[in-house]
């Protein structure tokens, strides 16, 4: 922005100075139209040289009708857009020449100021433009800090979120060993068990033969106090009938009788 003024300024400056001296070049380039004094018409001499014209060829300028000499009338031009050209003596074609420079300055200053308008011109949109494109900068310069305190933010809510997971997973972590440690204790156990209850099992076939034996023993003392009976009723005294039964059964049979007789006296 400094830089654009600095060019504007120096750019104004010039072009002053350019105008101002073709204003000094184009007031000094008029020249004289008016036409020679009577006294130098009649005496016929040279208004340059002011010599006379015996050894010299007179030449009327064309311009301001002035008389001179060869010497100080050599220039040649179209006037008033005539096709053949006119003589001209020295004085005014330099004061051509200047007009025509002058004329030519004020295009060349015109097109100068033309171009120093589009110049101005181009400076001021560059300058709309860069400060669209300084704003539109510092706008994205604000949305990409806003964009990083809300991702900074994001970070640190999922970091308090991955703490408070890693804090839970620890947590769930301990529990499950604590119930892989339970599950472990009732995989003993229940093996433990098992062999209880198949130990409890070869008890239970045990007892069951054992049982058996006993309710076969059973039958068979049925059987035998059956027989007993019937010796009874055939009249047999106890004396034979313990000469009859074996020494297991004799203990049985005086078991039942000494029970008896407990009945009997209760």
């Amino acid at each position: 922005m400094k830089k654009s003024s600095l060019l504007k300024s120096s750019t104004l400056r010039d072009t002053d100075d350019t105008q101002s001296s073709s204003s000094k070049l184009y007031s000094g380039s008029t020249y004289s139209n008016t036409a020679a004094s009577a006294d130098d018409v009649i005496h016929n001499r040279c208004q340059t040289c002011r010599k006379n014209f015996i050894l010299r060829r007179k030449i009327t300028c064309q311009l301001c009708l002035a008389v001179f000499c060869s010497d100080h009338c050599t220039r040649k031009r179209t006037l008033n857009g005539a096709k053949e050209l006119s003589s001209i003596c020295d004085n005014c074609d330099l004061e051509e020449t200047k007009k025509q420079i002058t004329e030519e300055i004020d295009e060349e200053i015109l097109k100068v100021t033309e171009e120093l308008k589009e110049v101005r011109e181009t400076n001021e949109r560059l300058f709309r433009e860069h400060v669209n494109k300084v704003s539109m900068v510092n706008d994205l310069d604000m949305e990409i800090k806003k964009q990083e305190w809300n991702m900074k933010k994001q970070e640190q809510d999922l970091q308090a979120i991955l703490e408070t997971e890693q804090i839970r997973g620890l947590k769930l972590r301990n529990a499950a060993d604590n119930l892989r440690n339970t599950l472990d204790e009732l995989n003993i156990s229940e093996k433990t068990m098992s062999e209880q209850t198949n130990a409890a099992e070869f008890d239970l076939e045990n007892t069951k033969l054992i049982l058996s034996e006993v309710i076969t023993q059973k039958e068979d003392l049925q059987a035998q106090i059956e027989k007993i009976d019937i010796s009874l009723n055939e009249s047999l005294s106890v004396e034979q009938v313990r000469k009859m039964l074996c020494k297991k059964c004799l203990e049985i049979v005086n078991v039942n009788i000494a029970k008896k007789k407990d009945e009997c006296n209760y």
